[in-house]
């Protein structure tokens, strides 16, 4: 379902001139898919939000905004 969702929202940006970040692919990389979350299993840990913010920089440090 998240891989349809994804393939959604590239359409969307694509057709609307926004940019897409391809997070999810970084975070599937992980071995240790438990270790992104914190202990409720919802939210994200400090290890996610370092590759989420590390998916995120390129584009608020591009003059391309």
């Amino acid at each position: 379902m998240v891989n349809k969702q994804n393939e959604n929202l590239k359409k969307i940006a694509a057709e609307t001139g926004c940019v897409y970040i391809d997070i999810y692919s970084e975070m599937v990389k992980e071995k240790d898919k438990s270790s992104l979350f914190i202990e409720d299993g919802i939210h994200l840990s400090d290890k996610a939000y370092t590759i989420w913010s590390n998916c995120v920089a390129p584009y608020l440090e591009s003059d391309k905004r």
